[in-house]
């Protein structure tokens, strides 16, 4: 760890092209201290911490790991580009990750937010425009994580079912505003919601009756090629998909959750996720056609 911190520390400054003066400055010291913490080998927690927050690196990774330089360089300069290991096969944006930003800050702060976007070298400032492109990788990345931090599968469904609150304004609710009924607004959400949030899957219904909705989910070829790989994603994501499904009624303004079940999935061996989401809330919401309610729930 000591020879990789240090390492590290070189190939920072490096990359940044600071001479010796300027890299202390930049560390906030003066230029004899920096020369006496070389001498030492001893980095101040302190120091460490300044650098983990100019330049949203982890600070135990900059001990523990070779960190993406590239991103480095785009922190310091403000360029706002992603490490490398996130760019190719952009297929998602980011709007695919506010909600559940926005829940690990509800849950454990911005600065716990913030702490964790370090861990993989990302600013929260690429978050600012929700058209960003960035692959699946990231989101994989998070969600494993985010488990060893704790985080069951409630916590995912939670987090999907938030997205229908950071959803009612923006291009996702104009389009779903277009919705004639509840089953015309479920056909807008999988032909032409779902590639807002994400290109990596084909989402298909297949099945719609009184009782419940069937929908497969797919990992796209050109995703697959792209990030030259036969699987992408978790089962988190599955997990997640689970909750943003049985916010159906919250995207179309309507009250209440449905029950989601994932009866197939990818992570087990079957070549598409299959979830069927039971419909008996919205039967009981929508009561006879003299009701007096919208007629989107008919």
């Amino acid at each position: 760890m000591h020879r990789i911190l240090w390492e590290n520390l070189s190939e920072i400054q490096k990359t940044l092209g600071l001479n010796a003066k300027k890299w202390a400055e930049y560390l906030e010291m003066s230029e004899s201290a920096w020369r006496s913490i070389i001498r030492s080998k001893n980095l101040p927690l302190d120091v460490a911490a300044t650098l983990s927050e100019k330049l949203t690196v982890d600070i135990f990774d900059l001990a523990s790991k070779k960190l993406d330089m590239g991103a480095v360089f785009s922190c310091y300069h403000k360029l706002g580009q992603l490490p490398e290991k996130y760019q190719a096969g952009a297929f998602s944006r980011a709007r695919t990750l506010l909600h559940i930003l926005d829940y690990i800050e509800r849950k454990d702060g911005v600065l716990r937010k913030k702490i964790i976007l370090r861990k993989f070298q990302i600013d929260s400032g690429f978050f600012c425009n929700p058209e960003n492109l960035l692959n699946i990788h990231f989101i994989t990345d998070l969600t494993n994580y985010l488990r060893t931090q704790g985080y069951t599968n409630n916590d995912f469904i939670m987090m999907g079912r938030h997205s229908s609150q950071m959803n009612t304004t923006g291009p996702v609710a104009k389009v779903l505003r277009e919705a004639k009924s509840f089953k015309n607004g479920v056909e807008i959400f999988f032909e032409h919601v779902s590639p807002l949030f994400d290109r990596n899957y084909q989402y298909k219904v297949n099945r719609y009756d009184h009782e419940k909705i069937v929908v497969s989910v797919k990992a796209r070829e050109e995703a697959l090629d792209s990030l030259k790989s036969t699987k992408i994603g978790n089962q988190s994501l599955s997990v997640l998909k689970m909750g943003i499904f049985s916010a159906l009624p919250c995207y179309l303004q309507m009250p209440g959750f449905l029950p989601v079940n994932c009866t197939h999935s990818m992570y087990e061996g079957h070549s598409a996720d299959i979830y069927e989401i039971g419909l008996n809330p919205i039967i009981s919401l929508s009561g006879t056609r003299n009701s007096g309610r919208p007629a989107i729930y008919h």
